[in-house]
């Protein structure tokens, strides 16, 4: 059996890891924290047929990602190569997306600065 691999380029750091880390959230034990990142795929797995080593990918909801090398499949997706390492994290775009679109309305004028 072939399980594949990801060599980790960089993990993002959320709020959900700080969580994590202070208890206040149940961890699978031994616990590597980290929960999204980008890589490039050094060997693909078995039964995998829609990536192909040496593809930069970007993952999210998958424990350990702050180690050095993962194995996984199912939430690895492509970069694009005009994306930059920032761009490709993942789990920022997805949980500014969620504040955005769907906890709030955003209205003309949030976030501005009061004047002074």
């Amino acid at each position: 059996m072939n399980p594949g691999g990801v060599d980790v380029e960089a993990a993002g750091l959320n709020y959900i890891e700080v969580y994590q880390r202070h208890g206040h959230l149940a961890t699978p034990k031994p616990f590597t924290p980290g929960l999204g990142g980008v890589g490039i795929i050094r060997r693909v797995g078995d039964g995998v047929s829609n990536l192909k080593a040496g593809s930069r990918v970007a993952w999210v909801n998958v424990f350990g990602s702050y180690a050095g090398q993962l194995c996984f499949a199912e939430q690895a997706i492509v970069v694009p190569d005009s994306f930059s390492t920032e761009q490709a994290l993942l789990f920022q775009g997805v949980t500014a997306q969620y504040l955005v679109k769907e906890y709030r309305t955003v209205r003309p004028g949030d976030g501005a600065w009061p004047k002074c």
